[in-house]
């Protein structure tokens, strides 16, 4: 289930870090930039944890400190 998405890559790589620390397996999947009429739209970063997870995993993301 994915839990977070972004177009910063340290912050999603942080917080992959920050649930696995928390025995939380995370997958991170880089979505490649598409084209729409001339502009390109930046890379994408998506978080999916396993379904059993993801309410711990969404706690623990929207309780980190900013």
């Amino acid at each position: 289930m994915q839990v977070y998405s972004t177009y910063d890559r340290m912050e999603a790589n942080y917080l992959m870090s920050e649930l696995q620390q928390h025995a939380i397996y995370a997958v991170l999947f880089e979505k490649p930039p598409m084209p729409f009429g001339g502009d390109v739209m930046p890379v994408k970063f998506e978080l999916y944890v396993h379904d059993k997870q993801a309410e711990e995993a969404l706690e623990l993301i929207y309780n980190l400190p900013e």
